[in-house]
Parts: structure tokens; sequence; C-alpha cells
């Protein structure tokens, strides 16, 4: 049988106390921190677990912000569109009065100024921008994508052909902005329809004027299509900002499960922990208590 000395009695009672005291302290802080994990050490498995999902967490947040932008810019391409539609339809107005036998060539060389300034504003929708980059720009953001020639006959595009694309989820794109050349002159020549009704105007002749209805008329359907089909790439990102927003929602209380405390518990723990801790002092009180003078 060992023998056991007063100095081992000392040191174990001392470290059963400091272990105790160990673990008061870190109940305390996990109830004043709400946290069950201070280190990954506390909990490997839950910790690993709770990391996985913070790093979700963040690529939602990226893919958040990314659909802000995206929103932002496809709205306000959503606006210029819009007045383009608008000024399809005055342009549409306009050339109908033109026809008019009744018009003479004082009032057709007045519309022909009222159709340019159609044209100039519909330049300087082409040209909008949102947060200092140009909307139909493609990816060429920083140029600005439309000049009207000197001779007023034609508008230079000075883009590129690409749409800018972003990642809106996994393995998800959408479109942030349109290339001009899609949607002004690819399948309708926008700015040649009004010039040419603006022309025809100008030479007082209604028959030319009429001629060219045709492609106004297809100029204003493929707005709305365009108008339309941005509605729909809108409608679909809100979407998908939507299902991420509840996901981060189920992240977040999944990171909960693994790191936060569980209140009623640790309480009942901490004071377990504490009556433990009292009891060892008192022992140790008892333990420690006898001195050399005990023994003379």
């Amino acid at each position: 049988m060992s023998r056991v000395t007063s100095m081992m009695v000392t040191r174990n009672v001392l470290g059963a106390n400091q272990a105790n005291l160990n673990r008061v302290a870190s109940l305390q802080h996990q109830l004043a921190t709400g946290k069950r994990l201070a280190q990954l050490s506390d909990d490997p498995i839950s910790g690993r677990r709770a990391m996985t999902f913070r790093v979700q967490y963040n690529e939602m947040d990226r893919y958040l912000a990314n659909i802000d932008k995206t929103l932002a810019f496809q709205q306000a391409s959503e606006s210029a569109v819009t007045g383009m539609v608008d000024i399809a339809e005055e342009a549409k107005a306009l050339a109908l009065k033109a026809t008019n036998g009744s018009e003479d060539a004082a009032s057709r060389s007045a519309m022909a100024r009222t159709m340019d300034g159609l044209l100039q504003r519909m330049v300087d929708l082409g040209n909008a921008t949102h947060d200092g980059r140009y909307i139909f720009a493609g990816t060429a953001v920083f140029d600005k994508p439309f000049d009207l020639t000197a001779d007023g006959n034609g508008v230079l595009y000075q883009g590129d052909q690409d749409d800018f694309q972003v990642s809106i989820s996994k393995g998800n794109r959408a479109t942030v902005n349109l290339n001009g050349a899609k949607v002004f002159q690819q399948d309708h020549d926008v700015f040649k329809a009004l010039i040419d009704v603006r022309n025809a105007m100008a030479a007082n002749d209604p028959e030319a004027v009429e001629e060219h209805l045709a492609a106004l008329d297809g100029v204003h359907a493929h707005l709305g299509d365009t108008l339309g089909a941005l509605g729909s790439s809108i409608r679909r990102v809100e979407l998908t900002q939507q299902q991420i927003e509840a996901q981060k929602v189920n992240l977040s209380e999944l990171i909960s499960k693994e790191e936060d405390v569980d209140l009623a518990e640790t309480i009942s723990r901490l004071q377990m922990a504490e009556t433990t801790l009292e009891a060892g002092l008192n022992a140790g009180a008892r333990v420690l208590r006898p001195t050399l003078l005990d023994y003379i």
C-alpha cells in the first residue's frame, strides 16, 4: 500500500478545487457571452459544423451583395427602356400626324424638329448611367456607348457585344446590364427608324413618312419586348433573393444550435458546479487546517 502524505492530499485538493473553479468560470463565460464555443477545442465536432455553416452564410452574403447591384442596374435599365417606349409612342403619333394631307411643308418641318428632339432623347437614354457606369455599354461600362454623327444621320455604338453577368447563387448567373447593340441596333435599328421619319418630314414627303411607319411599329414592339424581358429577369432575381434570405435564416438557426448555449441547462450546470466548488473549498479548509502546532 502506497503511503499518502499530507503533501499529496493538499495537492489533490488544490487540483480538484482549481478544476472546479475553471468549470465555474467557463460556465459563467458561456452565460455572459451566450456562446457555448469559445474555441474549436471546446467541441471539435460542433465547431467544425459551425464553421461549415458560417462559410455558407458568408457565401450567401456575397450573393446578396451581387443581387443588390444587379437589381439596381436592372431597375435603372427598366426605367430607361420605359422612357424609350414612351418616345416610340410619341414618334408614331407624330409620324401619323405628318401623313395627314392637311399638313403643309412648314408644319412638317416643325414636326421634323420635334422628331429630332425625340432622337436626341433616345440617344441620351442610350447613354444612361447608374452608379457611374453606362447601362447599355455591355461590359465596357465606363465607355460612352452612343454618339450621334456630326451630320445627325447616324448613331455610332462604342460599347461591346457582351452582356455583363454576375453570380447570384450557386451555378446561377444573371445579366446585370445590356449591350446597346442588342437593344438599339441588332433586330430593329431604333435610331435609324427615327432618323428616316425625321428626314422624310423635313423633306415634306408624307408618302415616305408613311413607308417608315412599319419600322416605327417594329421599334415600339421591340422595346416593349425588351421591357417585358427585363421585368421577367428582375422578378427572377428577386425570387432568388428571397430564397437566399430564407437560406440565411436557416443557416443562422443551425449556427445558433451549434454555438449558442442552452440557458436553462447552463444555469443548472453552473449551480451544480458552484455547489461542487463550495464543497471542495470546505473540504480543503478542513484538510489544510492542521499546522505543526497541532502536532505539538
